[in-house]
């Protein structure tokens, strides 16, 4: 909860009512936000750069030109997260057609206008799971200074994919007729089972998990019993390329499919809040994976670049209406947007006129496919020279919606504090081990004997 600045009370009570606001100054939502890396080259080498948040950049000798020097500084922003695309000001859409990003990046000389690309420059960008339908957008910046995604190109790497139709392969092949992912059918819910158990535990149990039943192992046991004692088919013949394959399909399927993990009911006793803590804790994979998948792309001129699919058709998306009504005088110069986190979509709003006071994020009447029963926010906002007049709705998506949103002024600090507030990432930073946890139940943990 914000705490009350009672010095700005009366300033409050003043804007929401008076029939004008001071001079409106830079939205706070804008690509300043976003931390940029300088990177010196040398133009006469092929030079590989490796930013902190894990995108490459191959730039071959010879690709920037640049009159009467050999070399350049350049200046690289990343946005992968929804918070980053909040605080950039990085909206989703093109044209008016809401996107779902997978990440986007700036890439630009400092200083010579005179510097230019000639050849391509090879980006890969980091991502938890792949999507062959994303596309390469280029970002135009427009009047007012947002951007619109334009130009989408193809850029799904054939090899990538190959080999996860390989480990979708095996999956149908071995796994499928007693389990899916994403929900239970004779076997458990195999959704991101690599973050539930080891390599080692996975690899021993696909192949014979009568002996790993044997062997006393307190989850195999606990499986077994809650499945009711069903047996489970051995795989001794798959290698361990094939299960590599296979459990990198899996993880893919449910990062790329937005799902959540699954608690197996029954089995975890004590330890129920320890593994859903482990869990929040392995989704920042998602967002820094130790051994990330790329998208992978060419460049020839500088600026934004964003991975993207359109929204539409998508996550079972359904048509839907969506509008926004402000209690506030001041609608033209106040910024309207639609979030939702888990498909990292982030839409600007527009006045339909100013003899109606409703905001819309697509057609007219309202309309546009949205997925369902999931987490959204409506933000507003509008800086001056007071601070910022703020509102903020927090929504669970049905089919039709109309929204009506206070707003209030507030600080800097404040309007932070609103953002960090919402549930947008799902990042956690560190996980306590609980009391009283039997330690046989932990999935990274070997079972300890008393030799």
């Amino acid at each position: 909860m914000l705490k009350t600045v009672t010095t700005l009370s009366f300033t409050f009570a003043v804007l929401l009512t008076c029939c004008s606001i001071p001079e409106k100054t830079k939205s706070p939502l804008n690509a300043d936000n976003i931390k940029s890396e300088l990177f010196t080259i040398d133009l006469t080498k092929d030079t590989t750069l490796i930013t902190s948040k894990g995108a490459k950049i191959h730039i071959p000798m010879g690709a920037i030109e640049a009159a009467g020097t050999v070399s350049v500084q350049l200046e690289i922003k990343e946005a992968y997260s929804i918070t980053d695309m909040i605080n950039g000001g990085l909206t989703t859409s093109s044209s008016g057609q809401p996107l779902v990003s997978g990440g986007m990046i700036y890439i630009d000389a400092i200083g010579d206008t005179n510097v230019k690309i000639t050849s391509s420059i090879t980006i890969s960008l980091p991502t938890g799971s792949l999507n062959k339908d994303m596309q390469l957008f280029k970002g135009k910046l427009m009047d007012k200074g947002t951007i619109n995604w334009t130009n989408p190109a193809p850029l799904f790497d054939i090899t990538k994919s190959e080999a996860n139709d390989a480990g979708g392969a095996i999956f149908q092949d071995n796994c499928a007729s007693c389990h899916a992912i994403g929900k239970p059918l004779t076997g458990p819910d195999l959704a991101h089972v690599s973050k539930r158990r080891s390599k080692e535990w996975l690899y021993a149990f696909t192949r014979n998990n009568q002996q790993v039943i044997a062997s006393g192992d307190f989850y195999a046991n606990c499986l077994y019993n809650y499945w009711n004692k069903a047996a489970m088919n051995n795989f001794p013949s798959l290698t361990d390329v094939k299960l590599r394959a296979l459990y990198a399909y899996i993880e893919n399927e449910s990062n790329s499919k937005n799902l959540p993990v699954p608690l197996e009911a029954g089995c975890l006793d004590s330890c129920v809040t320890y593994f859903k803590e482990q869990f929040e804790l392995a989704s920042t994979t998602r967002q820094n994976p130790r051994n990330p998948l790329f998208y992978e792309f060419n460049i020839i001129s500088f600026g934004w670049y964003n991975i993207d699919l359109l929204l539409e058709g998508v996550f079972g998306a359904q048509v839907s209406e969506l509008t926004v009504r402000l209690k506030s005088e001041h609608k033209k110069d106040i910024q309207v947007y639609l979030i939702i986190p888990s498909q990292k979509v982030f839409l600007e709003g527009r006045l339909l006129s100013q003899s109606n006071d409703q905001f819309v994020f697509q057609t007219k009447d309202g309309k546009i496919e949205l997925p369902q029963n999931v987490l959204a926010y409506i933000i507003a906002l509008s800086e001056n020279n007071e601070g910022i007049l703020f509102g903020k709705k927090e929504f669970l998506i049905t089919t039709r919606q109309h929204i009506d949103l206070n707003l209030r002024l507030v600080s800097k600090e404040q309007f932070q504090e609103e953002l960090t507030s919402m549930s947008l990432d799902d990042l956690k930073t560190e996980t306590l081990k609980p009391r009283n946890c039997n330690c046989d139940c932990f999935p990274m943990q070997p079972k300890r004997t008393n030799d």
